[in-house]
């Protein structure tokens, strides 16, 4: 019996092992000589990454930033605005939900990024 709990243990832990592999690959973002715009958003939570490192470097308490929704108008190719709302702490500690907007660019740039 002990042994059968043994071999179920391990391929559980084998089997979500082989999940998290699997969704880092998905989120591997593309070179960035031809990167497409569909690359630029996480496969995990459908966040741009450039605007959330963008967005982070701006916070008062980088860690606490908590991505909750990516929306864009355009294409998934070719992005016009990306909308990203998180929550994050403010200067008094306090958690508030806040929305960054941005202009996508070529590649996975974005310009004129607006945190309200």
């Amino acid at each position: 019996m002990k042994k059968l709990v043994k071999i179920g243990c391990l391929g559980a832990i084998a089997f979500f092992g082989l999940l998290i592999v699997i969704g880092l690959l998905m989120d591997a973002p593309g070179g960035s000589d031809g990167a497409t715009a569909a690359s630029c958003f996480s496969a995990w939570d459908g966040a741009h990454r450039t605007l959330e490192d963008r967005v982070e470097a701006q916070l008062k308490d980088p860690d606490s930033y908590e991505h909750v929704a990516t929306r864009f108008s355009g294409t998934e190719e070719d992005p016009t605005r990306i909308t990203l709302t998180f929550r994050a702490k403010n200067s008094f500690g306090a958690v508030v939900t806040s929305t960054a907007t941005a202009q996508g660019g070529p590649g996975c740039s974005v310009s004129n990024v607006v945190i309200e």
